[in-house]
């Protein structure tokens, strides 16, 4: 089939987007068009593939754009400064908008929010808005919405807490707020599955206190209450991980399950509805994440992505694989892709795409036709001489463990003697990819290298990689980003005398951490809503939950958590610190911050300290995180300029 790529952009001027920033010859970008929020934040296709929707940016605002594949004509509907986390649609006329929503004054929270948009009448309702004496967390969600297919047509199932602190599942029509009770669980409920018909298959319960993990099948008649019947449990007193219920196992009639094993990590099992467990799948990722995939119209399994440096995918399904190895050729030479979203003809696809000379962009694929157009480009402004080479590298830790990295080199300057900016995710139980990284992209405009190191304790690289992390923190885990910078000055890459680290989350604690831990590596050191004492981490979470298991594991002996302090270490600091942190950061709290800003003032020490008003810890706020990027870079650029 002959596929023809036309470039469709003008939902960028539906957005009310400002494209094509002013650009000087020879000169870089500003730095917002590397540290706005990228254009699409949420997309989705309608199940009949005729529909697209997707939540762009204006400004600080988000707007809903919606389509009709045929005329493209594009309509939009204003949804002001609200955070939005997903986006799918409920029928072909309806689309759902989940929302968070920070609560709380010392301990910042967020909860979740749902609310079901008639793209028709513009009518906007909320679910669980009726009845609310009914609920303890009125209207809180307490899982993401399912579409759901009955005689009667689509229908969402979601679910709440009612005032007696049990999860009620509920079944609604898409302009009934109120909905439906298809059962009231108990307060051990922690997962429910469907069928594609709304048919309720199993529920998962679960207790940290009495450490148990049971299953339950319903054996109930269709259209009947649900029944459900105990068909295998686990005994959590020794505080792994629960197992969770992913989605329906290759026959539809059992289910996927991930279950965590001390010795190999976390893999997928399929289970019968007698409760016969079969073997974990052997996926051939080595130690790389997989995610499991569905089809849009059985919910069976149909396969899984492999995530090592992109997604590799590999289908069950005949005309899923068939359609994952036609992308290639729509998108051309030197793409990457990942797919989006399916129509329930899995013909009819959103595919996100980068590129030469494209930072990502959003395609709508229709494999039946032919049919194929850009949709939507993240990053106007960020062409092929805007883009820095970023590639994968490896080397060693000082105790010979591999380690496997992300270098950036700027565009236009010599690979020799650079300076170098150590950039460490976050989690710590994550990791980098390769592809487009706004943050390392901004990085290299100005001149930097950038090095991204996924240290010791990062997911992806197999469970014995995972725990080499264990009684790291702070210590072999800090030092597997200096390893890398020395690796880089013993190739000449990098001038040694010029090196920054800055970080976000737990890489903000690490920036904390190299400036008063590992010393004289870094001239400066930038902290984004960083941790400062490690112990804090601790306090307030129940001994007897997993959560609290592997934070202790992490930090090692309890006697030695002031070792891995930079709060408690604060009059080691031996470079200047900048701290930037949002008021509305529910993962750490702002306090964090204050606390290391005021401990390193009375230390005597250069610090900076910066707060966001309404910045959450995902920065969410699209101006908010261009004034942070922007007062990041002026401090690396005075403490350890490029030039």
């Amino acid at each position: 089939m002959h596929f023809h790529r036309r470039h469709f952009l003008t939902f960028a001027a539906a957005s009310g987007a400002t494209a094509f920033l002013p650009r000087v010859a020879n000169a870089a970008l500003p730095i917002e068009a590397y540290a706005a929020l990228p254009m699409v934040d949420q997309i989705a296709l309608s199940p009949d593939g005729t529909r697209i929707a997707l939540i762009s940016q204006n400004q600080d605002n988000k707007v809903l754009i919606h389509l009709n594949v045929s005329d493209q004509v594009t309509k939009t509907i204003p949804l002001g400064t609200v955070r939005t986390r997903k986006l799918m649609w409920a029928d072909n006329d309806h689309v759902v908008i989940q929302t968070g929503h920070v609560r709380g004054e010392r301990r910042r929270a967020e909860v979740g929010l749902v609310s079901v948009v008639n793209l028709s009448t513009l009518q906007q309702i909320m679910l669980f808005d009726k009845d609310s004496d009914r609920y303890f967390f009125h209207p809180t969600q307490a899982g993401w919405p399912q579409r759901v297919h009955t005689a009667t047509g689509y229908q969402l199932i979601a679910s709440t807490w009612s005032s007696r602190g049990r999860v009620v599942v509920q079944r609604f029509g898409m302009d009934d707020p109120a909905g439906t009770t298809v059962f009231e669980g108990s307060e051990y409920l922690s997962d429910c599955i469907c069928a594609p018909d709304g048919q309720i298959i199993a529920i998962a319960e679960a207790s940290a206190t009495y450490g148990y993990w049971r299953l339950k099948f319903n054996r109930a008649a269709v259209g009947q209450p649900p029944r459900f019947e105990e068909v295998y449990a686990v005994n959590t007193h020794d505080l792994s991980p629960w197992p969770n219920l992913v989605g329906l196992d290759r026959s539809g009639k059992g289910l996927l399950l991930a279950m965590y094993s001390k010795d190999a990590g976390w893999f997928y099992h399929e289970m019968s509805p007698a409760g016969t467990l079969a073997p974990a799948f052997e996926t051939g990722s080595g130690g790389d994440e997989i995610s499991a995939l569905f089809h849009p119209v059985t919910g069976r399994l149909a396969g899984y992505a492999v995530h090592d440096d992109w997604f590799r995918y590999e289908f069950f399904d005949p005309l899923m694989k068939s359609l994952a190895e036609a992308v290639p050729e729509v998108l051309g030479p030197g793409y990457r892709f990942s797919l989006i979203d399916h129509a329930e003809d899995p013909r009819k696809m959103i595919v996100y795409g980068e590129g030469p000379g494209d930072a990502g962009s959003y395609y709508y694929c229709d494999f039946a036709t032919g049919n194929v157009f850009t949709i939507f480009s993240n990053y106007l402004d960020l062409d092929e001489a805007a883009l820095s080479e970023r590639k994968p590298i490896d080397y060693k830790a000082a105790d010979g463990l591999d380690i496997h990295a992300y270098l950036t080199l700027p565009k236009a300057r010599t690979a020799k003697d650079l300076p170098l900016v150590v950039l460490p995710h976050g989690g710590p139980e994550s990791r980098d990819y390769g592809g487009f990284d706004w943050q390392a992209q901004a990085l290299a405009s100005r001149g930097y290298a950038v090095l991204q190191p996924n240290f010791r304790g990062s997911t992806g690289y197999g469970e014995a990689f995972l725990r080499a992390g264990d009684g790291e923190f702070g210590r072999k885990m800090q030092t597997d980003l200096s390893d890398g910078v020395r690796h880089l000055a013993a190739q000449g890459l990098i001038d040694p005398k010029r090196v920054a680290i800055m970080g976000a989350s737990y890489g903000g604690y690490a920036a904390l951490a190299g400036a008063t831990i590992d010393k004289g590596v870094y001239r400066c050191a930038v902290s984004v809503a960083g941790i400062c004492h490690p112990e804090w981490l601790v306090f307030g979470r129940m001994p007897g939950t997993y959560y609290h298991k592997i934070i202790t594991r992490r930090l090692g002996d309890p006697e030695r958590y002031d070792e891995i302090s930079p709060f408690k270490r604060a009059r080691e600091a031996y470079c200047p610190i900048l701290l930037l942190h949002g008021t509305d950061d529910s993962v750490v709290p702002i306090d964090q911050s204050r606390r290391m800003e005021k401990a390193l003032k009375a230390a005597g020490k250069p610090v900076e300290f910066i707060s966001y008003r309404g910045q959450d810890h995902w920065e969410t706020i699209s101006s908010l995180r261009i004034e942070m990027m922007k007062a990041a870079v002026a401090f690396l650029e005075q403490h350890n300029p490029a030039g």
